[in-house]
């Protein structure tokens, strides 16, 4: 059974050019801006459909088995805006979090410079703290030698002390005897 249609429009911007198919038995000829290749080989889909449709119940009309394959083509495209508007909404999901990551990045990395100039800071405080450290070792080796002195004349001084001490012992005993002499000479 062959028909012929003529003048089926497909709109397009580009000037529009005449391309003949064949689906279910039937020439068609189409008007439309598409290459010739995509239209033929949606053509050829309709009519893989349609036969499979017509193989399965061979009791539905020419016009039935194009209303079923209109409505499963029309279902497959719901899905296909549903999947489109759902994978949408998840890359809106993913630029709000892709956003959000960028907004996380620029403030970790501010923190990163606030860090580094505490580093900086803290590494200048520790070369300061080093100079003192040595100023203080010197001071400190300062002190031990004085320490030192300090101990060597401490010695001498108690050297001295005892030698002091004698002396003076002997100079007691000496002017014992010697009040002794005096007091016999006195007494005599």
């Amino acid at each position: 059974m062959r028909h012929e249609s003529e003048d089926f429009y497909m709109t397009h911007e580009q000037t529009p050019q005449k391309i003949v198919v064949e689906i279910f038995g039937e020439r068609h000829v189409l008007r439309g801006s598409q290459p010739e290749a995509k239209i033929q080989s949606l053509a050829a889909n309709v009519d893989e459909r349609m036969r499979e449709v017509a193989q399965k119940a061979p009791f539905l009309g020419v016009h039935q088995v194009a209303i079923l394959i209109a409505l499963q083509l029309a279902e497959e495209e719901a899905a296909a805006r549903e999947e489109r508007d759902a994978m949408s909404q998840e890359g809106d999901s993913l630029s709000a979090r892709y956003t959000a990551m960028l907004k996380e990045k620029k403030q970790m990395h501010n923190e990163i410079e606030l860090l580094r100039q505490e580093l900086i800071e803290l590494q200048q405080d520790n070369a300061k703290l080093h100079s003192l450290k040595e100023i203080l070792q010197r001071e400190n080796n300062k002190l031990r030698e004085d320490k030192f002195i300090w101990g060597q004349e401490r010695d001498l001084l108690s050297d001295e002390n005892e030698t002091l001490s004698k002396e003076r012992a002997r100079l007691k005993t000496d002017l014992d005897e010697l009040t002794s002499l005096l007091e016999a000479a006195t007494a005599e």
